[in-house]
C-alpha cells in the first residue's frame, strides 16, 4: 500500500511537472512588442523601417486597421513615404453627411500609420502603431500641433456600426417613414457607450515633438453640428483601454506632469463657424477667462485620421464633473450640474433644483433686501453677472450651471450655483441680423428671447439695485478691460496668424459650396476658400470688437434704467 502511493505521488509529481512546463512553455510564446528601427515622428525624405520581434511572424497594415494574419507579412524594410498624391480613401466617402455631401476633388494631404503585431502559434503580441509624416511641408504643420488619430474604418465608416456615417440608422428611417432625418436618425446621432470606439492618439506640439500617445474611446460630439461632413469627437481616457484613467499630457499645460483630465472635445467649431473662422468660441471665451464664469481652455490642432488629413480642430475641455472639479479644486462626486435642461445624473437632479432655485426669484420681490439675500445664499451673484454679462456681449445663449451636493471646507463647496460659458461660436457677427455689433441683446437679438424681459433669473435680479448696480459695474470694467479694443484686436490677430493657413486648407477640404443665408459677409462666397475669404471673415471679427462694447455700454445705460426702482 505504501509503495502503491508513493508511485502515485511520483506519478502526481510528473503530470504537474509536465503541466508546470507546458504553461511556462507557452507564457513564454508570447511574442514581445514588435520593435521599429525609426520611431514615429516628421520626416523630410523617405525611410527605411525594418520591424523585428523576438519570436513569431511580423504582420503590419498602413491604414489605422489592426493588423492580424491576415494583413500584409513583414518579409523586408517598409518604405515610408509621402503618401499625398494617392487617391484619397475616408475622405472620398459620401456617407458621412446629409447637409453637406462635399468631399475634396483633389489628393489631400497623408501621412503613414505603421501598425504591426507579432503572432506566434495564434499567440499574439500587443500591437505596435507609430505615424510617419514625410515631406509635409508648409506654415500650417508650423504653428500650431497635429494630432493623429487611429481607428479601425469599420468603426468609424461600416454601414451598421460606423459612428461617423448616415448608415443604417438613416436608412431605416428612409424605408419606414419616406424621408431621411439626417438630425435625428443617423448612425453619427448614436449617443451612449454602445457608440463609443477604441482608437489610438498621437499628440505632437508645434515644434513637431511627441508629447503622447495613448490608448483612448472616441464618439461623435455635438448636437445638429453631428450631420456635417467634418464632424466633432469626445475623447476618453479609460482604465479599461491601457490602464489609465487620465490623459498622461496635459496639452494647456506643457508644464504638468500627466494630467487630471478624463475627456477631452476635438471641436470643428460648430453648426457655422465651422465653415468660417472655426475660432470664435476660444476667442470669446479667452477674453473673459480671467473672469469668475467658468471658461474651457483650447487649442487648434491639425487632425489626420487614419492617414488622411481632416482638418483643423480645436483641442478643448469638456464640461464634465472632472473639469469642475479640476478647475474649482472640489471633489468630483460633489458635483452636479445641468446643461442645456439636461442635468448630469437622475438623483439629485440638477434640472429640477436650478429651476426651483429660478422659481424662488421669480416668485418673491427681489427689491426686498432680505429676499435678495436669500438669492446670495443660493447662487455666486458675480458668476452671475459674469455669465450675462458675456453672453449678451457675444449674442448667445448655452447654459451650464454647477453647485456641490453637499457643504465642504472649500469656497466653492457651499452648495451656491456658479456659471460656465459654453460654445459661443454663433455670436460675435457670425449671425448677421442676429448677433452684429448693433445688436441690442438685452431686448433684442437673442435666439432664445430678450435677456431683458424673457430670461426669468435675469430680469427678477434686476428688480434689487444693488445686483443692478454691481451688474453695471462688472459690465463696464469687462468692456473697458476684457473686451478693450486694444486688447482684444491684439489676441485676434495673434490667433488669425496661427489659424490662417491651417484654417484655409480646413475648409478646403470640408467647405465645399457651403453658404449660410444668415451670415451676409459669406454670401458671395464661391470655391475654393481663400486668402481673401479668411481675410474678410477676420475683419468680421475685428469690426465686432471694434464696436461692441460702445454699443453695449450705450444701451446698457438706456434699457436698465427702467429697472431702477431707487425712485419707485
Amino acid at each position: 500500500m505504501i509503495r502503491s502511493r508513493a508511485l502515485y505521488a511520483a506519478a502526481f509529481f510528473s503530470i504537474l511537472l509536465v503541466i508546470t512546463a507546458w504553461y511556462g512553455a507557452t507564457a513564454k510564446a508570447v511574442p514581445d512588442v514588435p520593435e521599429y528601427s525609426i520611431g514615429g515622428g516628421w520626416y523630410d525624405e523617405d525611410i527605411l523601417v525594418e520591424i523585428s520581434s523576438d519570436i513569431g511572424e511580423i504582420y503590419y497594415t498602413t491604414d489605422g486597421s489592426e493588423p492580424d494574419e491576415n494583413s500584409g507579412r513583414y518579409s523586408g524594410p517598409v518604405r515610408i513615404f509621402n503618401r499625398s498624391s494617392e487617391a484619397n480613401v475616408y475622405a472620398s466617402i459620401k456617407e458621412t453627411s446629409v447637409v453637406n455631401k462635399y468631399t475634396p476633388d483633389y489628393p489631400v494631404d497623408k501621412c503613414t500609420v505603421l501598425k504591426s503585431v507579432a503572432i506566434k502559434d495564434g499567440v499574439r503580441s500587443p500591437v505596435r502603431s507609430e505615424t510617419y509624416f514625410v515631406g509635409l511641408d508648409g506654415e500650417m504643420y508650423e504653428k500650431i500641433p497635429t494630432i493623429s488619430i487611429s481607428i479601425s474604418p469599420e468603426a468609424l465608416f461600416d454601414h451598421e456600426k460606423g459612428i461617423y456615417v448616415t448608415g443604417k440608422a438613416y436608412d431605416d428611417s428612409y424605408a419606414a417613414n419616406g424621408y431621411g432625418d439626417e438630425y435625428e436618425h443617423a448612425n453619427y446621432m448614436g449617443r451612449g457607450p454602445e457608440w463609443e470606439r477604441e482608437a489610438e492618439i498621437e499628440y505632437y506640439d508645434e515644434g513637431h515633438t511627441k508629447e503622447f500617445e495613448q490608448l483612448i474611446g472616441m464618439r461623435i460630439h455635438g448636437g445638429s453640428s453631428r450631420a456635417l461632413n467634418q464632424k466633432s469627437f469626445n475623447l476618453y481616457s479609460r482604465a479599461e483601454y491601457d490602464g489609465n484613467e487620465y490623459f498622461v499630457y496635459d496639452p494647456f499645460d506643457t508644464e504638468a506632469e500627466g494630467s487630471s483630465c478624463s475627456k477631452l472635445v476635438l471641436r470643428s467649431g460648430g453648426d457655422v463657424d465651422c465653415y468660417i473662422t472655426k475660432m470664435r468660441d476660444s476667442l470669446m471665451q479667452g477674453l473673459v477667462s480671467d473672469r469668475s464664469v467658468g471658461t474651457q481652455r483650447s487649442r487648434p490642432c491639425n487632425v489626420f485620421l487614419d492617414g488622411e488629413y481632416w482638418g483643423l480642430y480645436n483641442l478643448q475641455e469638456a464640461v464634465n464633473e472632472q473639469y469642475i472639479a479640476n478647475l474649482y479644486g472640489t471633489d468630483p462626486e460633489n458635483i452636479i450640474y445641468v446643461k442645456n435642461n439636461r442635468p448630469n445624473r437622475e438623483e439629485p437632479d440638477a434640472s429640477l433644483l436650478y429651476n426651483e432655485m429660478v422659481s424662488y426669484a421669480a416668485e418673491h420681490d427681489l427689491s426686498d433686501e432680505d429676499e435678495y439675500h436669500h438669492m446670495e445664499e443660493l447662487i455666486d451673484i458675480q458668476s452671475c453677472i459674469d455669465y450675462y454679462a458675456a453672453e449678451l456681449y457675444t449674442i448667445w445663449n448655452n447654459l451650464v450651471a454647477w453647485r456641490t451636493i453637499a457643504t465642504g471646507d472649500k469656497e466653492c463647496e457651499d452648495r451656491r450655483w456658479r456659471w460656465i460659458l459654453l460654445d459661443l461660436d454663433e455670436g460675435a457677427g457670425l449671425k448677421t441680423e442676429f448677433s452684429g455689433a448693433d445688436i441690442d441683446s438685452f431686448i433684442d437679438g437673442n435666439y432664445w428671447g430678450k435677456v431683458l424681459g424673457d430670461d426669468v433669473l435675469f430680469t427678477s435680479l434686476m428688480q434689487n439695485n444693488e445686483f443692478r448696480e454691481r451688474f453695471i459695474s462688472s459690465f463696464t470694467e469687462m468692456t473697458e478691460e476684457n473686451y478693450n479694443y486694444e486688447r482684444s484686436s491684439e489676441i485676434l490677430k495673434e490667433m488669425a496668424d496661427k489659424y490662417r493657413a491651417a484654417n484655409i486648407q480646413s475648409q478646403r477640404r470640408f467647405r465645399g459650396d457651403f453658404v449660410d443665408e444668415g451670415y451676409f459677409p459669406g454670401l458671395d462666397y464661391r470655391r475654393p476658400y481663400s486668402e481673401a475669404d479668411f481675410d474678410k471673415d477676420m475683419k468680421v471679427l475685428d469690426e465686432f470688437l471694434y464696436s461692441r462694447g460702445k454699443n453695449m455700454l450705450r444701451y446698457m445705460d438706456r434699457d436698465l434704467a427702467s429697472t431702477d426702482t431707487s425712485e419707485k
